[in-house]
């Protein structure tokens, strides 16, 4: 999965910039109205997308949207827009008609996550993606395939990287309280290299 560093709109964190996969249950409420919805336009669908719906917050998006839209082409998508005033909402209604715009006050991106999940189809997956990233290759057949592979396996996240190939750290070691410690006073930068001062990482 790439994305692109230089998004001003989005802090760059694990939270942020990482692909997060949770497991629905069946019992969940639903929009019945979705089931009508057709595809999204773009490329032909990936084979994993007919178990996934895609949620994704936009504010002021219009760079990076179309991109977006296109790598998760095939599958239920719901756009939560928090208040964009460039013209991002007027762009997905007239190029990708299918996906479904939600409009809203800015409350942040986990609440966008929140109310777009709110309205996604009843799916096994959902995958929630940043505005500036966007799948490659074979990466969502992948993460489904890990996450069936494991039933106890609610959220699966890929490797990300910056537009030209190189890596961009999305994962942190376990929070323990010496990790977080050594986070918040900065001491990693006394040993960037030692599990001691740098697990965190």
């Amino acid at each position: 999965v790439r994305c692109d560093p230089g998004y001003a709109g989005v802090a760059q964190s694990s939270a942020a910039v990482a692909i997060r996969w949770a497991r629905l249950g069946p019992n969940r409420a639903s929009n019945v109205e979705t089931s009508a919805r057709a595809r999204v336009v773009g490329p032909a669908p990936r084979s994993g997308m007919a178990d996934v719906s895609v949620v994704i917050t936009t504010h002021n998006a219009l760079p990076w949207i179309e991109q977006y839209l296109e790598s998760v082409a095939g599958g239920d998508t719901v756009v939560v827009d928090n208040a964009s005033r460039d013209d991002t909402v007027a762009f997905v209604r007239e190029r990708f008609p299918a996906v479904e715009v939600v409009e809203q006050e800015n409350l942040g991106l986990a609440a966008g996550w929140a109310r777009g999940l709110e309205e996604i189809p009843p799916s096994r997956w959902a995958l929630i993606l940043n505005a500036d990233a966007w799948l490659t290759g074979d990466a969502l057949e992948r993460m489904v395939a890990v996450g069936d592979a494991r039933p106890g396996v609610a959220v699966v996240a890929p490797k990300l990287l910056n537009r030209d190939g190189s890596l961009q750290r999305s994962v942190r070691g376990f929070p323990t309280r010496w990790r977080l410690a050594t986070e918040y006073f900065y001491l990693r930068k006394l040993g960037r290299r030692t599990e001691l001062l740098s697990g965190c990482y």
